[in-house]
């Protein structure tokens, strides 16, 4: 593995707070993560014929995660160079609830299960890192939950925006209608739901992100 893959293992939520390249030396890490190319459109498939699980980490390009319900594919976020993906269904038996695809060439680290398993049960900061990035996603979850089970229009975007960012937090949402998609609402609605929110000083919106302007409104929209 080259020093750039590595620099980039070492900042996987795992081995937050450790010396990665001291443990990499005593434990081998970077020599058990194999490192594989995909072309674009390609589906990434994150298990292998030996029953082997990975987390795939992007080194280079981009990855689509998205997830369906009958025919209907719903965008996840994209996941770009740094970024992991697959660590919260790396343990069970069950199938993975996301489908990855290649929006690009790209290039992936693959971190194998049976060597999660191996740290975790030899170092204490490990385990406590894998839990912390569990409990992050079980938030994001709920995040998700309470969006979509929101009332309005406004209320959606809202709730969205609000779980996002704190004041002055720029966020970059894509296209609209991505983001109407996303919020299970008419592109007309989505545009007089901001057109609400920039009304009464909750947040700025630009043609391209928003910025929270004031959180509290945000809530009582």
């Amino acid at each position: 593995m080259d020093t750039n893959n590595k620099a980039l293992l070492a900042s996987l939520f795992l081995f937050d707070g450790l010396d990665f390249f001291a443990l990499d030396s005593g434990e081998s890490i970077s020599s058990c993560c194999p490192v594989k190319n995909y072309s674009s459109g390609e589906k990434i498939m994150l298990h292998d014929n030996s029953d082997e699980k990975y987390i795939g980490l992007v080194s280079a390009g981009k990855v689509r995660l998205t997830t369906g319900f009958k025919s209907k594919e719903v965008l996840l976020k994209y996941a770009g160079v740094g970024e992991a993906f697959g660590a919260a269904s790396l343990f069970g038996s069950f199938a993975y609830p996301t489908e990855c695809i290649a929006d690009c060439d790209c290039e992936l680290i693959l971190i194998p299960l049976s060597l999660v398993t191996r740290l975790i049960g030899e170092n204490t900061v490990i385990s406590l890192n894998y839990l912390r990035f569990l409990s992050s996603k079980i938030s994001f979850l709920n995040r998700e939950i309470a969006v979509f089970t929101a009332g309005s229009a406004e209320d959606k975007l809202a709730l969205y925006l609000y779980s996002l960012g704190l004041a002055d937090n720029v966020i970059s949402i894509g296209s609209m209608t991505s983001l109407a998609y996303k919020l299970g609402i008419s592109r007309a609605s989505l545009y007089r739901a901001v057109e609400n929110l920039v009304s009464v000083g909750a947040v700025k919106y630009d043609g391209k992100a928003f910025t929270i302007i004031d959180r509290q409104k945000l809530t009582g929209v």
